[in-house]
Protein backbone atom coordinates (compact mmCIF):
# COMPACT_ATOMS: atom_id res chain seq x y z
CA UNK A 1 0.00 0.00 0.00
CA UNK A 2 1.46 3.35 -1.08
CA UNK A 3 2.15 5.94 1.60
CA UNK A 4 0.22 9.17 1.17
CA UNK A 5 1.77 12.43 2.28
CA UNK A 6 -0.67 14.44 4.32
CA UNK A 7 -1.19 18.19 4.09
CA UNK A 8 0.17 18.59 7.62
CA UNK A 9 3.42 16.85 6.67
CA UNK A 10 3.80 19.05 3.59
CA UNK A 11 3.25 22.14 5.70
CA UNK A 12 5.78 20.86 8.25
CA UNK A 13 8.39 20.46 5.50
CA UNK A 14 7.78 24.00 4.21
CA UNK A 15 7.97 25.32 7.78
CA UNK A 16 11.32 23.60 8.32
CA UNK A 17 12.64 25.06 5.06
CA UNK A 18 11.45 28.53 6.07
CA UNK A 19 13.06 28.23 9.51
CA UNK A 20 16.31 27.03 7.95
CA UNK A 21 16.26 29.97 5.53
CA UNK A 22 15.72 32.44 8.38
CA UNK A 23 18.55 30.80 10.34
CA UNK A 24 20.90 31.15 7.38
CA UNK A 25 19.90 34.78 6.97
CA UNK A 26 20.58 35.46 10.65
CA UNK A 27 23.96 33.76 10.46
CA UNK A 28 24.81 35.80 7.39
CA UNK A 29 23.71 38.98 9.16
CA UNK A 30 25.84 38.14 12.19
CA UNK A 31 28.81 37.35 9.97
CA UNK A 32 28.41 40.64 8.11
CA UNK A 33 28.07 42.55 11.39
CA UNK A 34 31.19 40.93 12.78
CA UNK A 35 33.00 41.68 9.55
CA UNK A 36 31.93 45.31 9.80
CA UNK A 37 32.97 45.62 13.45
CA UNK A 38 36.28 43.88 12.87
CA UNK A 39 36.86 46.04 9.82
CA UNK A 40 36.20 49.15 11.89
CA UNK A 41 38.63 47.96 14.54
CA UNK A 42 41.15 47.07 11.87
CA UNK A 43 40.67 50.54 10.38
CA UNK A 44 41.48 52.07 13.76
CA UNK A 45 44.47 49.80 14.37
CA UNK A 46 45.89 50.60 10.94
CA UNK A 47 45.20 54.32 11.23
CA UNK A 48 47.91 56.41 12.80
CA UNK A 49 46.82 58.92 15.39
CA UNK A 50 46.91 62.21 13.48
CA UNK A 51 50.28 63.90 13.55
CA UNK A 52 49.34 67.55 13.66
CA UNK A 53 51.15 70.74 14.43
CA UNK A 54 48.89 72.16 17.13
CA UNK A 55 49.13 75.23 19.28
CA UNK A 56 47.25 76.72 22.21
CA UNK A 57 45.43 79.99 21.58
CA UNK A 58 44.30 81.65 24.84
CA UNK A 59 40.71 82.90 25.00
CA UNK A 60 40.15 86.53 24.10
CA UNK A 61 37.02 86.81 26.26
CA UNK A 62 36.40 85.84 29.90
CA UNK A 63 35.70 82.11 29.72
CA UNK A 64 34.51 79.31 32.01
CA UNK A 65 35.46 75.68 31.38
CA UNK A 66 33.28 73.19 33.25
CA UNK A 67 35.12 69.91 33.77
CA UNK A 68 33.16 66.87 35.02
CA UNK A 69 35.32 63.95 36.15
CA UNK A 70 34.58 60.24 36.56
CA UNK A 71 32.08 59.71 33.74
CA UNK A 72 32.18 55.94 33.55
CA UNK A 73 30.47 52.61 32.97
CA UNK A 74 28.32 51.23 35.75
CA UNK A 75 28.51 54.09 38.23
CA UNK A 76 26.97 57.54 38.83
CA UNK A 77 25.03 57.34 35.56
CA UNK A 78 21.81 59.03 36.68
CA UNK A 79 23.48 61.93 38.47
CA UNK A 80 26.03 62.35 35.66
CA UNK A 81 23.28 62.61 33.06
CA UNK A 82 21.34 65.01 35.25
CA UNK A 83 24.30 67.37 35.67
CA UNK A 84 25.18 67.29 31.99
CA UNK A 85 21.59 67.97 30.97
CA UNK A 86 21.29 70.86 33.44
CA UNK A 87 24.44 72.37 31.93
CA UNK A 88 23.34 71.93 28.33
CA UNK A 89 19.82 73.25 28.91
CA UNK A 90 21.45 76.54 29.93
CA UNK A 91 23.25 76.70 26.59
CA UNK A 92 26.56 75.98 28.27
CA UNK A 93 29.01 73.29 27.31
CA UNK A 94 31.17 70.90 29.31
CA UNK A 95 34.38 68.87 29.08
CA UNK A 96 33.84 65.32 30.30
CA UNK A 97 36.64 63.28 31.85
CA UNK A 98 35.56 59.82 30.67
CA UNK A 99 37.03 56.63 32.13
CA UNK A 100 37.53 54.64 28.91
CA UNK A 101 37.71 51.08 30.23
CA UNK A 102 34.40 49.25 29.58
CA UNK A 103 32.61 52.48 28.61
CA UNK A 104 31.27 50.79 25.48
CA UNK A 105 29.70 47.97 27.52
CA UNK A 106 27.33 50.27 29.38
CA UNK A 107 24.53 50.89 26.87
CA UNK A 108 22.87 53.50 29.07
CA UNK A 109 25.77 55.91 29.42
CA UNK A 110 27.09 55.13 25.94
CA UNK A 111 23.84 56.00 24.18
CA UNK A 112 23.51 59.16 26.25
CA UNK A 113 27.02 60.35 25.43
CA UNK A 114 26.43 59.66 21.74
CA UNK A 115 23.26 61.76 21.90
CA UNK A 116 25.12 64.80 23.29
CA UNK A 117 28.58 64.37 21.79
CA UNK A 118 28.19 67.31 19.39
CA UNK A 119 27.61 69.65 22.35
CA UNK A 120 30.43 68.49 24.63
CA UNK A 121 34.07 67.47 24.75
CA UNK A 122 35.14 63.97 25.78
CA UNK A 123 38.60 63.43 27.21
CA UNK A 124 40.11 60.23 28.62
CA UNK A 125 40.36 60.23 32.41
CA UNK A 126 43.23 57.79 32.55
CA UNK A 127 42.34 54.35 31.26
CA UNK A 128 40.99 52.45 34.28
CA UNK A 129 41.30 55.56 36.50
CA UNK A 130 42.71 53.63 39.43
CA UNK A 131 44.20 55.94 42.02
CA UNK A 132 47.24 57.85 40.74
CA UNK A 133 47.25 55.65 37.63
CA UNK A 134 49.70 57.84 35.69
CA UNK A 135 51.78 59.18 38.58
CA UNK A 136 54.91 57.06 38.09
CA UNK A 137 54.64 55.66 34.57
CA UNK A 138 57.50 55.60 32.12
CA UNK A 139 56.92 56.93 28.63
CA UNK A 140 56.43 53.40 27.26
CA UNK A 141 54.03 52.42 30.04
CA UNK A 142 51.98 55.58 29.60
CA UNK A 143 52.01 55.12 25.83
CA UNK A 144 50.28 51.73 26.11
CA UNK A 145 47.48 53.07 28.33
CA UNK A 146 46.99 56.27 26.33
CA UNK A 147 46.61 54.27 23.12
CA UNK A 148 43.99 52.07 24.79
CA UNK A 149 42.17 55.12 26.13
CA UNK A 150 42.24 56.90 22.78
CA UNK A 151 40.97 53.80 20.99
CA UNK A 152 37.98 53.36 23.33
CA UNK A 153 36.76 56.91 22.75
CA UNK A 154 37.38 56.68 19.02
CA UNK A 155 35.67 53.32 18.50
CA UNK A 156 32.68 53.99 20.77
CA UNK A 157 32.05 57.68 20.11
CA UNK A 158 33.84 58.48 16.85
CA UNK A 159 35.78 61.19 18.64
CA UNK A 160 39.50 61.93 18.49
CA UNK A 161 40.38 63.44 21.87
CA UNK A 162 43.09 66.07 22.24
CA UNK A 163 42.72 66.63 26.01
CA UNK A 164 44.00 64.21 28.64
CA UNK A 165 42.76 64.42 32.25
CA UNK A 166 44.89 62.21 34.53
CA UNK A 167 43.29 60.48 37.53
CA UNK A 168 43.82 62.41 40.77
CA UNK A 169 45.35 65.19 38.65
CA UNK A 170 48.81 63.64 38.85
CA UNK A 171 51.08 62.47 36.06
CA UNK A 172 54.71 61.63 35.35
CA UNK A 173 57.13 63.23 32.89
CA UNK A 174 56.83 59.99 30.93
CA UNK A 175 53.09 60.63 30.62
CA UNK A 176 53.76 64.08 29.16
CA UNK A 177 56.11 62.65 26.52
CA UNK A 178 53.68 59.84 25.68
CA UNK A 179 50.83 62.36 25.38
CA UNK A 180 52.72 64.23 22.66
CA UNK A 181 53.03 60.98 20.70
CA UNK A 182 49.33 60.18 20.98
CA UNK A 183 47.67 63.30 19.64
CA UNK A 184 47.10 65.12 22.93
CA UNK A 185 47.64 68.87 23.06
CA UNK A 186 46.24 69.57 26.55
CA UNK A 187 46.77 68.02 29.96
CA UNK A 188 44.31 69.19 32.60
CA UNK A 189 45.59 68.24 36.01
CA UNK A 190 46.40 70.28 39.11
CA UNK A 191 46.26 74.06 39.41
CA UNK A 192 48.77 75.02 36.73
CA UNK A 193 48.95 77.08 33.57
CA UNK A 194 51.84 76.84 31.16
CA UNK A 195 52.67 75.78 27.62
CA UNK A 196 55.69 73.58 26.87
CA UNK A 197 56.59 71.97 23.55
CA UNK A 198 53.07 71.96 22.07
CA UNK A 199 51.40 70.80 25.29
CA UNK A 200 49.18 73.24 27.18
CA UNK A 201 48.86 72.46 30.88
CA UNK A 202 45.45 73.80 31.89
CA UNK A 203 44.74 72.63 35.42
CA UNK A 204 41.57 73.22 37.40
CA UNK A 205 41.31 76.48 39.31
CA UNK A 206 38.56 75.53 41.74
CA UNK A 207 36.41 72.52 42.56
CA UNK A 208 32.91 72.27 43.94
CA UNK A 209 34.13 69.94 46.72
CA UNK A 210 37.22 70.04 48.92
CA UNK A 211 38.45 66.48 49.38
CA UNK A 212 41.22 67.49 51.76
CA UNK A 213 38.74 68.84 54.31
CA UNK A 214 35.79 66.72 53.13
CA UNK A 215 33.40 69.60 52.58
CA UNK A 216 31.57 71.41 49.82
CA UNK A 217 32.98 74.69 48.60
CA UNK A 218 30.41 77.46 48.71
CA UNK A 219 29.18 79.06 45.51
CA UNK A 220 30.69 82.37 46.55
CA UNK A 221 34.10 80.76 47.07
CA UNK A 222 33.90 79.22 43.60
CA UNK A 223 32.94 82.57 42.08
CA UNK A 224 35.73 84.40 43.94
CA UNK A 225 38.33 81.86 42.79
CA UNK A 226 37.10 82.20 39.23
CA UNK A 227 37.28 85.98 39.41
CA UNK A 228 40.96 85.71 40.38
CA UNK A 229 41.65 83.22 37.57
CA UNK A 230 39.84 85.40 35.01
CA UNK A 231 41.98 88.39 35.99
CA UNK A 232 45.14 86.29 35.71
CA UNK A 233 44.54 84.38 32.47
CA UNK A 234 41.03 85.13 31.14
CA UNK A 235 39.62 81.66 31.87
CA UNK A 236 38.62 79.55 34.86
CA UNK A 237 38.40 75.74 35.04
CA UNK A 238 35.81 74.40 37.50
CA UNK A 239 36.18 70.73 38.46
CA UNK A 240 33.01 68.78 39.32
CA UNK A 241 32.53 65.20 40.51
CA UNK A 242 28.97 63.87 40.04
CA UNK A 243 29.17 61.43 42.95
CA UNK A 244 29.42 64.36 45.39
CA UNK A 245 25.76 65.20 44.79
CA UNK A 246 24.22 61.74 45.12
CA UNK A 247 21.36 61.81 47.62
CA UNK A 248 21.80 65.48 48.49
CA UNK A 249 19.10 67.53 46.80
CA UNK A 250 19.95 70.65 48.77
CA UNK A 251 23.52 70.62 47.54
CA UNK A 252 22.41 69.87 44.01
CA UNK A 253 20.02 72.82 44.08
CA UNK A 254 22.93 74.97 45.23
CA UNK A 255 24.97 73.68 42.28
CA UNK A 256 22.29 74.68 39.77
CA UNK A 257 22.21 78.10 41.43
CA UNK A 258 25.96 78.33 40.82
CA UNK A 259 25.35 77.61 37.14
CA UNK A 260 22.74 80.35 37.02
CA UNK A 261 25.10 82.80 38.74
CA UNK A 262 27.78 82.12 36.13
CA UNK A 263 25.39 82.22 33.19
CA UNK A 264 25.77 85.93 32.46
CA UNK A 265 26.38 87.77 29.16
CA UNK A 266 29.95 88.76 30.06
CA UNK A 267 31.10 85.13 30.39
CA UNK A 268 31.62 82.53 27.67
CA UNK A 269 31.47 78.77 28.21
CA UNK A 270 33.97 76.75 26.20
CA UNK A 271 35.77 73.41 26.21
CA UNK A 272 39.50 72.78 26.37
CA UNK A 273 39.60 71.76 22.73
CA UNK A 274 38.20 75.14 21.64
CA UNK A 275 41.58 76.74 22.32
CA UNK A 276 43.67 74.41 20.19
CA UNK A 277 44.33 75.14 16.52
CA UNK A 278 46.01 72.52 14.37
CA UNK A 279 47.62 72.37 10.96
CA UNK A 280 47.18 69.11 9.07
Amino acid sequence: MAYKITLIEIMAVFLMIAMYTVLLAKLDLIENAERLINGYRLHFNNTQIPDKNCSFVPPTEPTIILRIDDIQAGAYTSISKRIINDILVRNMTVSLAVIPKDIGKDKNIKSFLISVRDKIEMAPHGYTSVENEFENLTKDEADILLKKAYKELYVNFDTMPITFIPPNNVYSSGTVNASRNNGFSIISGPDEYRVEKNIAFLGFDVATYDYQYNKFITNQEVINKCKDALVEKNFCVIMIHPQDFIGDEERYKSFTELLDSLNIPSLRFKNFKDFITCEE
